[in-house]
């Protein structure tokens, strides 16, 4: 069953007026109906609009009645299905985390790594434009860029100095294993998520890996997650160098622009950066 969004519609309302209408053209015509054969061919009351006021309104009143039962019965049914759906939400998302986290412990990295990952991603496809469900899933898919680095050996992994050619060769593996992981799921914020573990790697000039895309030939969520994976690893500090300042990072962004990075999502990370700053401080490790 595939990754449901919250609802965010007037369903009830929505049914309640369809109940409504459905009922007042099939119970109200019965019902004046019956009232025509009792009142008029077996009373022998003239048919007239004073005879007829009295069942009109009471047939109209059975059929509000009626709606609003059969209303209140779907709002009772449907809060019930969303409360499953939440759960089940919930319990997918941290499944997420869960995953994301042992991938990344495993080269030193915390919990606010990966919270800071996807609030960057957030706020990065929010000014893109991105749609609400479409920032939700980016959101929640981001912190699995990195599980393939599961099938990483610890000697490159944690290595403190820098890769040789061959053990830089092994590390960039970690895009493809961590796509064949989850290439397979049918649920749409694993497919996400394969596609950007696969992607982020991968830099606008061509020069990156494993496919060496250019461009926008580049899936759009891998490109923000570059973004806010670099933008993190720059500003905190890893086994294998010092955090960066911020005027460094502002610099690194502003001179790879159009090489390493998309340059119109880069532009956006320069004009806002200030919202990006508040991200790293709020979750801070």
């Amino acid at each position: 069953m595939p990754l449901l969004l919250p609802a965010r519609d007037n369903a009830a309302v929505q049914f309640g007026v369809r109940s409504l209408a459905i009922t007042v053209t099939i119970v109200t015509p019965l019902l004046v109906i019956f009232a025509w054969f009792n009142m008029v061919l077996r009373l022998g009351l003239p048919p007239s609009l004073q005879v007829f006021a009295g069942p009109v309104l009471m047939a109209f009143l059975v059929s509000l009645v009626i709606a609003g039962l059969n209303t209140l019965n779907f709002v009772r049914l449907h809060a019930t299905e969303q409360a499953k759906l939440r759960e089940l939400n919930e319990t997918q998302i941290e499944v997420i985390l869960t995953l994301s986290e042992v991938a990344e412990s495993r080269c030193g990295e915390t919990g606010a790594h990966i919270k800071r990952v996807a609030e960057y991603c957030r706020l990065l496809a929010q000014l893109a434009g991105l749609g609400e469900d479409e920032v939700f899933l980016l959101k929640t898919a981001a912190p699995l860029h990195d599980l393939g680095k599961i099938g990483t050996p610890d000697h490159i992994l944690l290595k403190p100095g820098k890769l040789t050619p061959e053990e830089y060769v092994v590390m960039q593996e970690h895009a493809e294993i961590g796509y064949r992981i989850l290439a397979d799921s049918t649920k749409p914020i694993l497919k996400m998520a394969a596609v950007i573990a696969r992607n982020h790697h991968e830099k606008w000039d061509g020069s990156g890996y494993p496919q060496r895309l250019r461009g926008e030939d580049i899936p759009l969520p891998g490109r923000i997650v570059a973004i806010a994976d670099v933008l993190d690893a720059l500003g905190t500090e890893r086994i294998y160098k010092k955090a960066w300042s911020r005027e460094q990072i502002r610099d690194f962004f502003q001179q790879q622009a159009g090489l390493h990075f998309d340059p119109r999502l880069t532009g956006l990370l320069l004009d806002h950066f200030e919202r990006f700053e508040a991200i790293r401080k709020q979750y801070e490790a």
